[in-house]
């Protein structure tokens, strides 16, 4: 079995924040196979037996990087011994606890965010907005309610609650450099945009914009 190559680390590395921020999964699993002596050679698969992958003699593209991401995801729910259900209901309860603190302040809803982002990017990137669409994660919402903490946030603003609102041109078979998302954070209180910025393929291009 091969090791990684120091340009499939670098990739896999890049790919695993994009997996975070939701702006990449794999089109599939990972095929798995009981042992060594079931592997089809040149196609990537997770043995199980031994608890590895068996890594073809070429470079990995993109997808089967992000289907190792992916089952390594999986693998470290079984050995931290919880489901894959438990981790979701964890997250809708801190969503419910998030979105109960905005509506005892007064704030805005999650409609009334994305509204606000969508015209943020259409003044941000022009016609350039068209070809981008609006991210919805695997519980259905459409951003990422959570406490602005982050260092890149104003000192001022720190702490606020917060919509993160996502759009991204991604499609299927799509070369990553051509990767385009655009992020708006919207205060989930009084309304008024945190920041504002593009990604252009893996990450090798930030842009921000002033609100």
């Amino acid at each position: 079995m091969r090791a990684y190559s120091d340009k499939e680390r670098e990739r896999m590395a890049e790919l695993q924040q994009s997996c975070q921020n939701e702006t990449a999964k794999p089109e599939k699993m990972i095929q798995e196979v009981d042992s060594a002596d079931d592997v089809t050679e040149g196609t990537l698969c997770y043995i199980v037996s031994a608890g590895e992958y068996y890594l073809p003699d070429r470079e990995l593209t993109d997808e089967e990087l992000l289907e190792i991401i992916d089952c390594n995801f999986r693998i470290s729910l079984n050995t931290n011994q919880k489901t894959q259900a438990e981790y979701e209901a964890e997250d809708r309860a801190k969503r419910a606890e998030l979105e109960a603190k905005v509506k005892a302040a007064g704030g805005i809803s999650e409609e009334k965010a994305v509204e606000i982002a969508q015209k943020a990017m259409e003044t941000d990137l022009g016609e350039k907005a068209k070809e981008l669409k609006l991210c919805i994660n695997t519980y259905g919402w459409s951003s990422d309610l959570r406490v602005a903490d982050w260092s890149e946030i104003k000192e001022k603003d720190k702490v606020a609650l917060a919509y993160s609102v996502g759009f991204n041109n991604v499609k299927e078979g799509m070369e990553t450099e051509n990767w385009l998302n655009y992020v708006c954070v919207v205060n989930a209180v009084d309304g008024n945009i945190l920041e504002a910025y593009t990604i252009q393929g893996l990450g090798d291009n930030t842009v921000c914009y002033e609100h």
